[in-house]
């Protein structure tokens, strides 16, 4: 993929002396790929740039070059930037930042980079692809057009971002472009049997039991012709698991034979967090998740309630007409 605005961002990171990396909150394997891919490319030209998440990194993303650079503390968000870049990200929303610290940042240059195609192109430059498949497939991209000799450190966290959103290259993501991506990645020393192995066999036999848990209450709704659960976050706190421990839990539900679309409830004490999944090429969770001030794409999406849901099955009835539409 050639782009427009390769030799500008070139430049601009060339020119920089301080740069701040976000990504989204409860970073995921291409949010956190990217950032890092592009903090070791800054670290080349002699420069350290800040990378910020309000949430940290899963541990089973440790074995990351450079995972330990990512910082929680927004104190190091109080300055002037000379460059932010925003990966992976629809909307500064997703970043979990507070308004007065957005309104600040903005007054800096801002790239945006992503490839979900609900983003509203937020930044003074927004590079944004919603045909590739992962953030990091386009910092690849970015990368081989500015002719810069890849590292193996780099091709690690860039696969990682190809291998997670991707699905292990078996979701409706991949593509002829992601395979031939991994494939030079690969050539270049990254190695898919650590990723596979690190963010697939992760779990704890409390992990496990979790599972148990949520497969226990598991519905099938036939107006909808979906499966949906839910997990509390007191019971998380009760048993001593880590939010983490469930990841990956609703694409497992994908699984299922007979179903249009998945959804998994993560209830908070102020809020709701819902994560949609699909493999019907004629369904399109992206459209759910927008209706409620979500996004993602077309085969896996989610939103967040403002409120803790005090009965998930209230929800379908509170909204039948939408998600009828998307049962149909």
């Amino acid at each position: 993929m050639t782009n427009i605005f390769f030799p500008e961002i070139e430049n601009k990171i060339l020119l920089a002396d301080d740069i701040l990396i976000i990504t989204h909150r409860q970073p995921d394997g291409d949010a956190c790929g990217a950032a890092l891919a592009l903090f070791l490319y800054c670290q080349t030209l002699g420069k350290q740039p800040v990378v910020f998440s309000v949430d940290a990194p899963p541990s089973y993303f440790d074995f990351l070059p450079a995972i330990k650079v990512f910082t929680a503390n927004s104190i190091n968000l109080l300055k002037n930037w000379d460059l932010i870049f925003v990966l992976d990200c629809g909307d500064w929303g997703h970043t979990g930042l507070d308004q007065q610290t957005i309104k600040q940042l903005t007054s800096s240059m801002v790239i945006n980079i992503d490839h979900h195609f609900t983003n509203v192109n937020f930044g003074s430059i927004n590079l944004v692809n919603h045909r590739v498949s992962s953030t990091c497939e386009i910092i690849f991209d970015f990368f081989r057009q500015i002719k810069l000799p890849i590292s193996k450190n780099i091709a690690i966290c860039l696969l990682c971002g190809l291998v997670t959103d991707t699905g292990v290259f078996s979701n409706a993501a991949t593509s002829l472009s992601a395979i031939q991506s991994a494939g030079q990645l690969l050539a270049r020393g990254a190695n898919i049997k650590l990723i596979v192995d690190k963010i697939s066999r992760n779990k704890t036999i409390g992990g496990l039991q979790l599972w148990g848990l949520l497969f226990s209450r598991l519905i099938i709704n036939t107006d909808f012709n979906c499966a949906y659960t839910y997990i509390r976050e007191s019971e998380l706190t009760a048993n001593n698991i880590h939010e983490e421990e469930i990841d990956g839990f609703v694409n497992f539900l994908n699984n299922m034979a007979g179903i249009n679309w998945a959804a998994f409830f993560r209830i908070n004490s102020d809020h709701t967090k819902i994560s949609l999944r699909t493999a019907r090429h004629n369904v399109d969770v992206s459209v759910l998740a927008s209706f409620f001030g979500g996004g993602g794409h077309k085969k896996a999406a989610g939103f967040t309630l403002a409120y803790p849901l005090k009965d998930v099955s209230q929800f379908f009835i509170d909204n039948y007409t939408i998600l009828k539409k998307l049962g149909d």
